[in-house]
Formats: C-alpha cells, structure tokens, sequence
C-alpha cells in the first residue's frame, strides 16, 4: 500500500515485522526490528531496486493470482499450535496443496541458543480413478541459527537451506509396492574464523532414494531401501543400502528388523543413518487408507 501511495521520488526505508520479512533480508537488514531502524536512520545511502506491476498496481516483492493467498488464508484459520502450522488446500481428491510452517527455538541457559524457522510447500497428484499412483512435488525453506546435532556445513551459526523434490509411490500389483525420490539441495552458511574473519559456503547436493516392500503373507514382508547423496561442490559420495524383514502383527503396525550398509549420514535425507542392524516400530500407511491424495501425503508429510 505504502508503494502505491507515493507520488514522486520519495526513499523508503523497510522494517521487519512479519514472521519472515523476505524484503528486508534481501536487502541485507537486520531481522531485529530495534535494530533494523537503527541502521536506517544511521544510513546515509540510498539504493534503487526494481518493482513489478500488475493491473496498475505496484509490487516490491511478489504478486499471485490468489491461490497463494487462499492457501495462506486457510492455515492461518486452523491456528497455531506448539509453533507449527499444517493445512492443505484440497482441490480435488486426486489434486491438494499442502503446507507446513514451523518455528522452534531452544534458549536452555547451557547451550547456545538454538532456533529453526521452516516453510513446508507441497503440490499432492493421484491420477483419477485409481489409488495405485501417488505423486508429491515439495519445496522446503528452512532458516538454521546454531542447528541442534549440527548442520550440513556449520555447527554453531546461521544456515539456510532451500530443498525441492519429487516423490512418487506406485503399487502395480497387490502386495508390491515401489518408491522413489528425487531431490535436491542449496546450502548457505556463515562461519567466523578464530581472527573473526568472516567467511560465507554454499554447497549444493543431489539425492535419490528408492523402497521395494514386497508383502510375502498378510503378517510377513520383505523391505529393501537405497540411497545415494553426490556433494556437487567436492564431488563427495555418500549411500546406503537397508534390507529388511517386516512383521505386521495387526493392521496399521509394523516391526521392521535388518541391517544398514554405507556411509549415510544427514540432516536432511538420513535421519537414522549409519552402519548396523536395526529395528524400528511404526505406523504401516498404505493408499488403500487414504481417500485423497491430501489425505495419502499428509501423513507421510
């Protein structure tokens, strides 16, 4: 509104006050309101940035064509709860939009303080007329300050991560179910050398995963996974392979026991990595339980 409302060459100056505040970042602000108006009114120089406009109106940032703002418009009315925020947009049962956005923060008077901003985008597809098929395309934004267990490129500091993938689960027979997944990954980190030196990284990673689960009776499968993560920036390997017995003793619960292979360790695509045995108790969630694809995806959300 302040953009439309100028008349003539007028410099403005931008404080954050949202729960992201996109503009200001991009301009190198402080996130600190205080402080962001403190370096405005200090500041002498002025800069010059481009705007978009539709319709007659002028826009600083981004401009939709409303499904972005029903999307938002819709979690906001489901309310916040522990610092998380779910919703989806179901258009269809065979198409939905889902999102998650969380905060976290851990200021125990031990640690460094510790902080997680996330956006959670994903677009749900199940092609009409069958549950066999289940397509999810996701793009995650997360915001890191001193990352609990430590992050991609830094343990203490600021690191952002940007994460797009594609997921597919396909079951072309009764009992057989096939699943990959595709993504990839844009690290930045600043760290500050022992002579207070600073210095900014940026790695970028690609990832593919691929699951058979072959059920053999009603209470007994066999499970096996694959993982495969290529550091682009040193051309870095890392994999694992799970093979695994899988026990069903009632509906909708599964004991998995086997044994991991490879080096796989990370944040983001190897939670429970490592080498050895393991034995995991979950939910067992197949398309046959879902009525939609919103539904299907945002349990495995």
């Amino acid at each position: 509104e302040v953009v439309n409302g100028l008349d003539g060459d007028v410099p403005l100056g931008f404080i954050p006050g949202g729960g992201t505040s996109v503009l200001p970042r991009a301009l190198g602000l402080p996130r600190d309101p205080v402080a962001a108006a403190r370096t405005l009114a200090r500041s002498r120089a002025e800069r010059t940035i481009s705007v978009g406009r539709v319709n007659g109106r002028r826009f600083a940032f981004s401009a939709g064509l409303g499904l972005d703002a029903e999307a938002v418009r819709r979690v906001d009315a489901l309310g916040r709860t522990s610092g998380k925020r779910a919703g989806d947009v179901a258009f269809a049962s065979s198409l939905a939009l889902l999102t998650r956005q969380e905060y976290f923060q851990n200021a125990l008077p031990t640690v460094p303080l510790s902080r997680r901003v996330s956006s959670l985008w994903g677009l749900a597809l199940r092609p009409a007329h069958t549950d066999r098929l289940n397509v999810l395309a996701k793009f995650q934004w997360t915001d890191d300050r001193n990352p609990l267990g430590g992050g991609v490129l830094v343990t203490r500091g600021e690191e952002h991560k940007m994460i797009g993938a594609a997921e597919l689960i396909w079951t072309p027979l009764s009992g057989l179910e096939l699943s990959t997944r595709y993504a990839v990954r844009r690290t930045q980190a600043a760290r500050v050398y022992p002579d207070s030196t600073p210095q900014t990284l940026t790695a970028w990673a690609d990832y593919i995963g691929g699951r058979v689960n072959l059920d053999l009776t009603r209470w007994v499968s066999l499970r096996s996974d694959g993982r495969l993560l290529v550091e682009r920036t040193t051309g870095a390997t890392a994999w694992d392979g799970a093979p695994a017995l899988v026990l069903h003793p009632v509906a909708a619960l599964e004991i998995a026991a086997g044994y991991r292979f490879g080096n796989l360790s990370d944040p983001d695509f190897s939670v429970r990595g490592g080498h050895g045995a393991f034995v995991t108790l979950s939910a067992a969630l197949t398309e046959k339980l879902f009525p939609s694809a919103a539904a299907f995806w945002r349990a495995r959300f």
